[in-house]
């Protein structure tokens, strides 16, 4: 998913990936650039729809990704 302004000038990029369903419903795996990482947490938190039970996690100190460009 690029994040683009209205000039069109790209702000960060991320991948969605969907998991197995959990205890608490759908889960889904996001990664982004690690320079991007509190740009695109804060971005999220603030695009959450008011009044659901989205809820986000940061775990980025429990796993590692390995990009191969």
């Amino acid at each position: 998913m690029l994040r683009i302004d209205p000039s069109g000038s790209v702000h960060s990029e991320f991948t969605i990936t969907r998991l197995s369903d959990g205890y608490y419903g759908e889960r889904f795996y996001i990664v982004s650039g690690c320079a991007a990482h509190d740009y695109d947490l804060d971005f999220l938190q603030k695009s959450k729809p008011a009044g659901t039970d989205i809820l986000l996690r940061d775990v980025t100190n429990q796993y590692g990704v390995l990009g191969w460009a």
